[in-house]
């Protein structure tokens, strides 16, 4: 009876410890994990974002809706709405200050300038340069047929002509020129393809609704 006894005080003593060892070795690792995640969002929230992405994802997704106003058979014309001029600015007028010119100096260059006058001459370069490639694309495309390698090669042509210090037209370029190298062996209209949203949604645009 006497062992019996000593045995489970043995056996719950055993049973604490693990116990206690499990709790403990759980509790550090929920702490060491939080500071992990704490220390990771600390670190993201301090690298510095890319410009021209984030340029290339708001001309991306808000296509649709920018489009009429960034294409115009009149690029002279340049009425933008309030409302896109102070959204536009939210989100980017913060890269158009001297201090940014680390992250990228090809932003530099606004930072002597007005950010509206300064707009509104980007907005009339990417309406005169996608005019240019839109006929560009009408005079070429027979039945669908033309090929991403010879577009690439007129987008490389618009690249040397439009002003050298339009950088939203400049950006928008540079991503349907990368698109259009690496995607060279297919035609127009395998676009889609191509999974590049900011080609995709300019290319749809100029060959139907800008038609």
């Amino acid at each position: 009876m006497v062992n019996l006894n000593i045995l489970s005080i043995l056996l719950l003593t055993v049973i604490v410890i693990v116990l206690f060892l499990y709790f403990s070795t759980k509790m550090n690792y929920d702490i060491f994990t939080n500071k992990n995640i704490q220390n990771q969002t600390q670190i993201q929230q301090l690298e510095p974002k890319n410009p021209k992405e984030e340029l290339i994802n708001y001309f991306a997704i808000n296509w649709s809706r920018l489009a009429p106003i960034l294409i115009k058979k009149d690029c002279e014309d340049d009425y933008v709405p309030q409302e896109i001029i102070t959204e536009f600015s939210n989100k980017f007028s913060h890269y158009f200050k001297h201090q940014n010119e680390k992250i990228d100096p090809m932003l530099s260059h606004y930072s002597n300038g007005t950010f509206e006058r300064t707009f509104k001459m980007e907005i009339k370069e990417i309406c005169k340069t996608l005019n240019s490639l839109s006929d560009f694309i009408n005079i070429n495309s027979k039945n669908s047929s033309l090929a991403l390698n010879q577009l690439g090669k007129e987008i490389e042509r618009l690249h040397t002509e439009h002003f050298p210090q339009a950088v939203f037209i400049a950006v928008i370029l540079d991503r349907m020129l990368e698109t259009c190298k690496k995607f060279h062996n297919f035609n127009i209209s395998q676009i889609s393809n191509t999974n590049d949203l900011l080609t995709i949604s300019i290319i749809l645009y100029l060959t139907s609704n800008y038609n």
